[in-house]
C-alpha cells in the first residue's frame, strides 16, 4: 500500500499531519495521533466518520463537538519573515487573528506578542496590512496565509 499524509484539525491545537497507509481506518489514525475517538465529533468534508471509515492521502479530518449549523474549521497558516517555521492553526468563522494565535502554547505565543501584550509583528493577509483584531474571511478553497513581519520603530 502507498503512504497517505492526513491532517487532523481541532480548535485549540496546532494542525498536525500524520503519515499512515492509504486506506487505513480512522481508528488507526487516532491510535497513531494518541487521540480519543468520540462518535459524532469526527468529520471529513462535512460528513461524520466512524472508527472504521477508511482515510486517504490528502484527507483533512476535523474534530469538533457538533452543533447544529456549525461549519468545519478552516486553516490559517502563519509565516514569520526572517525565520521560524510556518504554523498552521484552525479557525472558525468570526475568530480574530488574536483569538487564532491565542491557541498557541505560552512559549510560542510569546514570540508573537511583546510583554506589554502588543503584537510584535505587522500582519498581512493577501498583501493587505491587517490588525491583530481583524477577522479573516473563510477561504473558498485552501487556507488563509498570514505573513508576519517584525515591527521596527519607524516602519
Amino acid at each position: 500500500m502507498s503512504t497517505a499524509i492526513v491532517k487532523i484539525v481541532q480548535l485549540g491545537t496546532e494542525v498536525q499531519s500524520f503519515a499512515i497507509e492509504n486506506g487505513s481506518s480512522v481508528s488507526t489514525l487516532f491510535d497513531q495521533a494518541d487521540r480519543e475517538f468520540n462518535h459524532g465529533e469526527v468529520t471529513r468534508r462535512g460528513i461524520t466518520l466512524s472508527e472504521n471509515t477508511p482515510i486517504y492521502d490528502g484527507d483533512i479530518i476535523y474534530i469538533a463537538k457538533m452543533v447544529k449549523g456549525n461549519a468545519d474549521p478552516f486553516e490559517v497558516e502563519v509565516f514569520r519573515l526572517g525565520g521560524g517555521r510556518a504554523i498552521t492553526l484552525p479557525a472558525n468563522d468570526g475568530m480574530s487573528l488574536k483569538q487564532i494565535l491565542e491557541q498557541l502554547s505560552t512559549e510560542e505565543k510569546a514570540q508573537f506578542f511583546r510583554q506589554n501584550g502588543q503584537p510584535a509583528f505587522e500582519f498581512r493577509v493577501d498583501g493587505q496590512i491587517v490588525t491583530i483584531d481583524s477577522v479573516p474571511n473563510r477561504p473558498s478553497t485552501g487556507k488563509i496565509r498570514v505573513i508576519c513581519s517584525q515591527v521596527v520603530k519607524g516602519n
